[in-house]
């Protein structure tokens, strides 16, 4: 049976006829945007739109995921999309060799994830180009992704592994059994993907140590906490270990060991719902590298530690509202944080100072920065991504309503999910589309001065005693940083 051999739109002409035993085989030419063959596959009747990424995939090195086909004979431009059925049935596949554009997101890329479901966006786009098929029954209580490796972690009642090229699971390890006797469900998670090790804290207060290389219960450790396990630090490098949770206690761990040496660090009047840590960081105003710690509670305020001598160096208050997550820059010794009531706060590490604080409608329940960058990405329960400038405090976009409340979000701000593939994302592109297309939200920002209250409001001079709502409370131990 023959094809014609014409071709238009002004694709280049590598459209050959071909046999086409409709019984047996089905001959597919993959295009690019600009209408280059790409690759030619001759595939078995019976491969579905799966398949057939997984092909490109192997041959250009575009992840099946973020890839979006389109079929150029008959010249529909109709999507191709993956219906369960062969390639042969598809509705807007003949019997005749099919000619396929291949449209690969550019991204930058996040994972963002609520309770029941996890899904890849392309920021750029605006739009959601993967999500996983979750067990209904499967609540997501935390995530770890590895962007350069390609692989995802669901954890809740166990572990999934999934791989961001096919959008398939690749591993479940841990079963019901160990969660509902011995553990509960993985409230956090710290994964080391090139060593296959990871740690979790769960709800029943307890840590385990997983190998990851082998399907078995994980193992666990010495120390433990008398609440729930809210979140975890690993230094893999230096074999240490910050952990904390709803007992308001953090402990550290030289896990160099099997019977880690643990220390406690108390202080918090709530739970402690976020922590980051350094070991071994060279502080430019010290002799020696250093041990830091910063954590966030419900008790308003973020602490910043000394690991090393278990002692707490700064009390950081400025909330309004219990903290729910933070990141730290330690080479500029700076960190950004995110409360209940929306408020966004960042802190210069080494005076406690307040240095910006910008806030949105809706409590900020995750965040993830790009301090070079001057980028913040974050999640909310009112079900939106919100991309913002941390130098100037204003939104530069705001995504479309997710499906659910997003718990957590992960972006790969290095780009190393395109690494092996034709191109990377284009943050100069995204910018110019903010500044071309989106009226950026003017976000109330307010500058602290040295004294701890906002340029341009006049300062109460009717009590000077008083502390006004807007003033910081810094505490500082004799020793200093």
């Amino acid at each position: 049976m023959g094809a014609s051999n014409s071709c238009t739109n002004g694709l280049s002409c590598a459209y050959e006829e071909l046999e086409v035993v409709e019984s047996a085989v089905i001959d597919v030419q993959i295009f690019d945007e600009q209408g280059r063959l790409l690759c030619a596959e001759r595939l078995d009747r019976r491969s579905d739109v799966g398949s057939l990424k997984m092909k490109i995939k192997q041959r250009t090195g575009t992840p099946a995921t973020i890839q979006k086909l389109s079929q150029l004979l008959p010249m529909s431009e109709e999507p191709i999309v993956d219906l369960g059925c062969s390639l042969l049935h598809h509705p807007q596949v003949g019997s005749k060799p099919l000619m396929v554009r291949l449209l690969a997101q550019s991204g930058p890329f996040a994972m963002v994830t609520s309770w029941k479901e996890v899904e890849l966006w392309d920021l750029r786009a605006e739009e959601g180009v993967h999500k996983l098929r979750l067990e209904k029954n499967f609540t997501v209580q935390c995530v770890a992704v590895g962007w350069e490796e390609r692989r995802l972690m669901v954890a809740g009642a166990g572990l999934q592994i999934w791989d961001l090229d096919t959008g398939a699971r690749a591993m479940s390890v841990g079963d019901q059994l160990f969660t509902e006797k011995h553990a509960g469900e993985i409230c956090c998670i710290a994964i080391d993907w090139r060593s296959k090790r990871a740690f979790t804290g769960t709800t029943k207060g307890s840590i385990h140590k997983w190998d990851l290389s082998v399907d078995e219960a994980p193992e666990q450790v010495t120390w433990r906490h008398t609440r729930r396990v809210l979140c975890l630090d690993v230094d893999w490098a230096a074999q240490r270990v910050l952990s904390a949770g709803q007992d308001s206690v953090l402990k550290t761990v030289d896990i160099s060991s099997r019977d880690g040496l643990e220390r406690s660090l108390e202080g918090h009047n709530g739970w402690v719902q976020c922590v980051s840590a350094a070991w071994n960081h060279i502080h430019s105003t010290l002799p020696a590298p250093v041990h830091r710690g910063l954590s966030g509670s419900t008790d308003l305020t973020l602490k910043l530690w000394d690991l090393e001598e278990h002692k707490e160096l700064l009390t950081l208050q400025g909330h309004d509202s219990m903290v729910q997550c933070l990141t730290v820059s330690w080479e500029a010794y700076v960190a950004l944080s995110g409360d209940l009531n929306g408020s966004l706060r960042y802190w210069d590490l080494n005076s406690g100072l307040c240095l910006r604080d910008f806030r949105t409608s809706s409590s900020i329940s995750t965040l993830t920065v790009d301090f070079a960058r001057n980028r913040a990405l974050t999640g909310s329960p009112d079900r939106r991504l919100r991309l913002w400038n941390t130098e100037k405090g204003v939104c530069l976009r705001e995504l479309p309503r997710f499906a659910n409340g997003i718990t957590r979000v992960a972006m790969d701000w290095a780009g190393s999910f395109l690494l092996g593939t034709s191109k990377g994302p284009d943050w100069d592109a995204l910018d110019r589309d903010i500044a071309e297309n989106a009226q950026p939200e003017a976000c109330p920002m307010r500058e602290w001065t040295q004294r701890g209250s906002w340029d341009g409001l006049a300062e109460e001079e009717e009590d000077p005693t008083a502390l006004s709502e807007n003033t910081i409370l810094l505490t500082r131990s004799n020793d200093g940083l």
